[in-house]
Order: C-alpha cells, then structure tokens, then sequence
C-alpha cells in the first residue's frame, strides 16, 4: 500500500510509479494536482486491487481504459453533483466487472449484478 494522501504529488509523478511491481493499494485522496491526464498511468498499475481517489480531479470521463486493472477491487471517487452519471458508470462496469464502485464514499449499485464490498 502507498499512501499518498494529500500528497502534492502531480501526474507525472504518478508515471513513476509504474515502475514499482507490487502495488496492491494506490491512496491518492485529496491530490487535487491530479486530473485525468495522469490516467494512462493508472492505467499501468496492473496489482492494483484499490484506488482511492476522491478529491482529485479525475473525473468519471477520464477514467478511460480501465480494463487493463484486471485486479482492480475498489475504485473511489467523487463525483460532484451525482446525478446523471448512469453511462459513465454503465461504461466503467463494462471495462471492470470485477471492481465496486464508491462515488463519494457510497457504494454505487450497478443494475442487478453489484460488486461486493
């Protein structure tokens, strides 16, 4: 686990972390320099069962290509204001089945096949 919260820590500083192979949890919350320019390296954690990011600026459009975090368990982050993000979130369920969603530290039900906690 790397905890980084309110860490001023910017996206290119993320593209470091790539290179470290045993990542399991990425604690990003309240790193208001990133946004979602730095998801392609997310994108790259393959280990990574968590990613809390709530208080960024990643937005539910920036997470792009999330399929590639197989191993992803748990994404949080914040969405303001919640409403209306059905597609988005439709999108993300396509790209990680796996994966419970927590949109400002809620759990997000995702039609009738929710992940678990």
């Amino acid at each position: 686990m790397l905890d980084l919260d309110d860490a001023f820590i910017t996206g290119k500083a993320i593209g470091h972390l790539t290179r470290l192979e045993h990542l399991g949890e990425l604690r990003l919350k309240g790193c208001t320099e990133l946004d979602n320019d730095c998801v392609p390296f997310l994108t790259q954690l393959k280990g990574a069962g968590l990613l809390h990011l709530v208080g960024t600026n990643i937005t539910l459009d920036g997470l792009v290509n999330m399929n590639a975090l197989s191993a992803l368990k748990k994404l949080f982050i914040s969405v303001h204001p919640a409403d209306g993000i059905e597609t988005e979130m439709l999108r993300l369920r396509a790209e990680l089945p796996q994966c419970a969603f927590y949109i400002n530290y809620q759990l997000y039900p995702i039609g009738d096949s929710d992940a678990t906690a």
